[in-house]
C-alpha cells in the first residue's frame, strides 16, 4: 500500500473552504468552481451526514454526491423561487446552494460519534486501487469522445429541442426568475412546462460557470454521458461485486446508438440529463432495500423528486419499475413462505429472516419514496386542474397518460425495432444477465425495468397506444436497462469460458480477448450511422449575423427569419421572432406567414411585416424592397432594417 502523508481533517475543510472561496471571489475557474457547486459540493455534504465510510464505499459515495447535488440544486433554486419569489441570481443560488450544504456539515460535526476535529487521518491507496481508477478514467474519457466526436465539426447544438430548451433556461436568467411562458415571442404567450427542472439547471449552470450558454452547450452531452456511465458502474458494481461487470456494463451504456427521432446521449435534453438521475435511483432502492437503509431510500426520493420536475415521463417509468420491483419482492417472499410451510427446511427459515429483517426502515423508506415525490403535484396541478375532478381526470388521461405515434417514421415503430437498433448479441448478453439477476437476487429492479418497458412497447404493437411515455421514449428506457443487464451477461460468460479452460490459461486468455473484441466491435460498429441524418439548425455566418444583430441593435427587438434560423436568435441575441421550429405537422398562423413572407413580393412581404411589428429580417439571399434597408451582409446571411412609416 502507499500510504500518504497523515494531515488532520480541519486543515483539509479550511484549506478547501478557504481556497474555493478565494477563487470565486477573484472570478478564478469561475467555470470549474461553478460546477462543483452544481455537480459536487451539496451532495458530498449530505452523504457525509446521512453515510458513515464502513456503509458507502468512496465509489458509492462519489455517485451519490454527483446526483443528489444535481437534485439539490434543482429543488433548492425551483422552491426558493416558485413558492417564496426570490429572485433567481448567480449570488441568490450561491446562497440557496450554500445554505443546505452548511446545515449538511453541521449535522455532520453534531453527530459525530468521536471528535473529527484535530484528528489525523491518512489517505492511503493500493496499486489495484490506482489501476481500477485508471480504467474507469479511461471509458470515461472514451464515453466522452464518442459523445462529442460529432461536434468536432460543429459548435452548436443540433436539435430543434435542445435549442428552445436553452431558450427556456435564458428567460429564467433574463427575467430572473420562472416564467411559464414561450421565451422567443414579445408578447410572451402562456404556456405549461412539464420540464422546470431542467431549464433551472440550465439557468443555474449558466449563471453560475459564466459561461456562453451557446457555445458551451455542445459539452453538456458528453459530461452527462460520462455522469450516467460511472453511476452506472457504481450500481452494477454494487449489485455483482465484480468490478469487470461495471466496467463492461459501461461500454455498453457508451455503444447505445443516437438519432433525431429517439434522441440518446449525443443531445442534452431532459432524457437524457434523466438517465444519470434514473440509475442512481435504482442503485439507492436496490442497495436501500436489500440492506435496510433508511438513507439510501431517502437519497432515492430526493433524486426522484428532482427527475419528476426533469422528465415527468421517465419518473413515471420509475415508478413503474419500483412498483413492479415491490411486487416481484412479495410474491417471491409468499413463495418461500409457502415452500417453508411445506418442507420445513432451513435454508428457507433462513432466506424468510433475511426478508423480515429492518421492517420498520424498509416500510418507512418506500413510504416516503411513493409519497415525497407526488409533492411535484403542487406544481402540476397548476396545468392539469379543470374545472372538477372528474374533468381532471379525464384531461390527465387524454392528454398525459395515453399516447398514440409521435413521429412519422414507419421504421421507429417495427416490431423489431429494438433488436436492430441494439443488436442481436447485445440482447443476448442481456438474456444471460437476467438470469444471472434471477439467480443471484441481486439487481432484480434491472428486471422490473426492462419488463415494464417491453410491456409498454407490447402494449403499443398490439393497440396502438402506449401508457404514461411515449413509445420513443419507453424505447430508450429499455436500452437503458438493457446495457447494465448486457454488460452483467458478457462478464458470467467470461467467467464461464475461463472455468471451462482454468487448466489452460493461455487457451482462456485468447478466447477471452476474442470474445472481448467480436463483441465490443458489434457495440460500437455504425455507432456514427446516424450522424449524417442530423440536421444543422445554423451555421458560423448565421451565428455571426445573430450576434452581430444582438451586439449593435440591442434585445428584445422582433426578427423575422426561417424557423430553423429563429430557434437560435433568442439564445443568441434575446431578440424575439415570429414562429419557430413546430413540434409536429404545425400549421401555425406564424408558421405560413413566415412562409408567405419568403416567397412573396414587396407587397405581400410588407403585409407580413406590418401584421408582426418585425424590426429586423434576416434571409439568406437579397430582397429589393423600398422598406428594406440591409444594414448586414457576411457570406449568404443579409440583415435588413423594416422602415415602414
Amino acid at each position: 500500500m502507499i500510504v500518504l502523508q497523515k494531515i488532520k481533517r480541519e486543515s483539509i475543510l479550511l484549506a478547501v473552504i478557504s481556497v474555493f472561496l478565494l477563487a470565486y471571489a477573484l472570478g478564478i475557474l469561475q467555470s470549474v468552481l461553478g460546477f462543483i457547486l452544481l455537480f459536487f459540493l451539496p451532495g458530498y455534504a449530505l452523504t457525509l451526514t446521512l453515510f458513515s465510510s464502513k456503509e458507502i464505499d468512496i465509489w458509492e459515495r462519489t455517485s451519490l454526491s454527483i446526483g443528489l447535488s444535481i437534485s439539490i440544486c434543482i429543488l433548492s433554486v425551483f422552491i426558493a423561487n416558485y413558492f417564496l419569489g426570490i429572485p433567481i441570481t448567480s449570488q441568490t443560488i450561491m446562497l440557496e446552494i450554500f445554505l443546505p450544504t452548511g446545515i449538511f456539515v453541521l449535522i455532520y460535526f453534531l453527530r459525530a460519534p468521536r471528535p473529527v476535529l484535530g484528528e489525523d487521518i491518512s489517505l492511503g491507496v493500493t496499486r489495484k486501487c490506482i489501476l481500477s481508477v485508471f480504467i474507469i478514467l479511461l471509458i470515461l474519457i472514451l464515453t466522452f469522445n464518442l459523445i462529442y466526436r460529432i461536434h468536432w465539426d460543429y459548435s452548436y447544438p443540433f436539435h430543434t429541442d435542445e435549442w428552445q430548451h436553452i431558450a427556456d433556461g435564458v428567460q429564467i436568467v433574463e427575467d430572473r426568475s420562472i416564467r411559464l411562458t414561450i421565451p422567443y415571442y414579445r408578447d410572451k404567450p402562456p404556456r405549461y412546462d412539464l420540464e422546470i427542472g431542467f431549464h433551472v439547471f440550465l439557468a443555474e449552470s449558466f449563471l453560475l460557470t459564466n459561461r456562453d450558454p451557446v457555445l458551451f452547450y455542445k459539452f453538456f452531452p458528453g459530461i452527462f454521458g460520462c455522469i450516467s456511465a460511472f453511476i452506472l458502474f457504481v450500481f452494477i458494481y454494487e449489485v455483482t461485486d465484480k468490478f469487470l461487470a461495471g466496467v463492461f456494463s459501461m461500454l455498453f451504456f457508451a455503444g447505445l446508438k443516437s438519432n433525431i427521432f429517439i434522441l440518446g446521449p449525443w443531445f442534452f435534453v431532459p432524457l437524457t440529463m434523466s438517465f444519470p438521475l434514473l440509475y442512481l435511483i435504482f442503485y439507492s432502492m436496490s442497495k436501500g432495500l436489500r440492506e435496510g437503509s433508511l438513507p439510501l431510500l431517502f437519497s432515492a426520493t430526493i433524486t426522484l423528486l428532482a427527475l419528476a420536475l426533469i422528465h415527468p415521463s421517465i419518473a413515471s417509468f420509475a415508478y413503474m419499475s419500483i412498483t413492479l420491483y415491490l411486487i416481484l419482492i412479495v410474491l417471491y417472499s409468499l413463495a418461500v413462505i409457502i415452500l417453508y410451510l411445506v418442507s420445513r427446511r432451513e435454508s428457507f427459515r433462513k432466506e424468510i429472516n433475511l426478508l423480515l429483517k429492518f421492517p420498520v426502515q424498509r416500510a418507512a423508506g418506500i413510504l416516503t419514496l411513493f409519497l415525497v415525490p407526488l409533492l411535484s403535484l403542487i406544481y402540476f396541478l397548476k396545468f392539469l386542474w379543470k374545472d372538477s375532478p372528474i374533468e381532471t381526470l379525464k384531461y390527465f388521461v387524454t392528454e398525459f397518460m395515453i399516447f398514440g405515434r409521435m413521429i412519422m417514421v414507419d421504421e421507429l415503430y417495427k416490431p423489431f425495432y429494438l433488436l436492430d437498433i441494439y443488436g442481436f448479441m447485445g440482447i443476448s448478453l442481456a438474456s444471460i444477465g437476467i438470469l444471472y439477476v434471477l439467480i443471484k437476487k441481486r439487481g432484480v429492479i434491472l428486471l422490473s425495468g426492462t419488463l415494464v418497458a417491453l410491456a409498454i412497447m407490447a402494449l403499443y404493437q398490439l393497440h396502438g397506444f402506449t401508457i404514461l411515455l411515449f413509445y420513443e421514449r419507453v424505447l430508450y428506457c429499455a436500452l437503458l436497462c438493457l446495457a447494465p443487464l448486457s454488460g452483467t451477461g458478457l462478464y458470467v460468460l467470461i467467467h464461464f469460458i475461463r472455468n471451462i479452460f482454468r487448466n489452460s490459461k493461455l487457451i482462456s486468455t485468447v478466447i477471452t480477448l476474442a470474445l472481448l473484441l467480436f463483441v465490443f466491435l458489434g457495440v460500437f460498429s455504425d455507432y456514427y450511422l446516424y450522424k449524417d441524418k442530423i440536421y444543422r439548425m445554423i451555421d458560423d455566418d448565421d451565428y455571426k449575423a445573430i450576434k452581430w444583430l444582438g451586439e449593435n441593435r440591442g434585445s428584445y427587438n422582433i426578427v423575422l427569419a426561417r424557423p430553423r434560423i429563429s430557434d437560435a436568435i433568442y439564445p443568441i441575441s434575446r431578440n424575439y421572432v415570429v414562429a419557430v421550429t413546430p413540434h409536429g405537422r404545425s400549421t401555425a398562423p406564424n408558421l405560413l406567414d413566415t412562409r408567405r413572407f419568403l416567397m412573396s413580393g414587396c407587397e405581400g412581404r410588407k403585409k407580413v411585416l406590418e401584421k408582426y411589428q418585425v424590426d429586423y429580417v434576416l434571409v439568406k439571399f437579397k430582397i429589393k424592397c423600398d422598406f428594406l434597408e440591409e444594414i448586414y451582409h457576411l457570406g449568404k446571411d443579409y440583415i435588413y432594417e423594416v422602415r415602414i412609416s
